[in-house]
């Protein structure tokens, strides 16, 4: 699947990251949030944020390197090669709403100028603005090899003296 952008519902001039050093600020401009991440939480987040594009106070925008969704609980049937797990594509899930996905990886975090670069699956770099940013990118299972370890030796404490246990 290639990473573009999707933009769901409504849309208009002034969206963010749409020209260089285009940030769109006034007073009655609608708040911006950035989602970082297409998981649970960030699903969640962008369909509660976007309560508010409706009446024009807020402009969502989810960035996922996928642009559709499984559920979690279903991955390890996509890693066996089951195709019949459904896949949701993001542009469905939020039909109407006015959440615009971004397809691509965030690279870089601005925090005090408020911006996100992101690049996307076609190397292209996108800055997005952002007043409220929510950073769901979730956990990762390591999948390179780890040293054998022995096990944390016991230890043993005499008259209120740390006295490590020596081994047999």
């Amino acid at each position: 699947m290639g990473h573009e952008e999707v933009i769901v519902g409504r849309t208009g001039a002034g969206a963010p990251g749409d020209g260089p050093g285009d940030r769109g600020d006034g007073p009655d401009r609608p708040k911006r949030v950035v989602i970082l991440g297409g998981g649970y939480a960030g699903l969640f987040a962008a369909r509660r944020a976007s309560r508010g594009s409706k009446r024009g106070r807020v402009e969502v925008t989810l960035v996922d390197p996928a642009l559709v969704w499984v559920e979690r609980t279903r991955m390890h049937q996509v890693a066996a090669g089951d195709a019949s797990v459904k896949r949701w594509p993001l542009e469905e899930l939020f039909r109407g709403t006015g959440v615009r996905v971004v397809g691509g990886r965030a690279t870089e975090i601005d925090a005090e100028g408020g911006e996100v670069e992101v690049e996307t699956g076609d190397g292209t770099i996108r800055h997005l603005p952002f007043d409220r940013l929510v950073y769901a990118l979730g956990s990762a299972s390591g999948t390179g090899d780890a040293p054998a370890r022995r096990p944390p030796r016991p230890e043993r404490r005499r008259a209120g003296l740390h006295v490590p246990r020596r081994p047999v």
